[in-house]
């Protein structure tokens, strides 16, 4: 069988949505992105830091993509054209 790795990068500016992470499992593709999603912001500072975390999951589907639209409810919408999938 073959398996889809899929990269996607998402921006937001108040705490990271773990949620999401579940919904499209996928997780924080490398441990700086996953430092951004998880550092702590002081609390006047998160309206004013946009952060980016670019993501990953694996599928055994071609036609995968991240749930945009809770994404973008979460308020860490997909930047548009970032979403790239290619076979193991």
């Amino acid at each position: 069988m073959t398996w889809y790795v899929y990269r996607f990068e998402v921006q937001g500016r108040h705490g990271f949505p773990l949620r999401m992470l579940t919904i499209d499992h996928c997780w924080p593709e490398t441990l700086g992105d996953n430092d951004v999603a998880f550092r702590a912001i002081p609390h006047s500072m998160e309206d004013r830091v946009t952060r980016s975390v670019r993501m990953r999951a694996y599928s055994p589907s071609r036609n995968w993509g991240p749930d945009l639209e809770r994404w973008q409810a979460a308020g860490w919408p997909v930047v548009e054209g970032s979403c790239r999938g290619e076979a193991t």
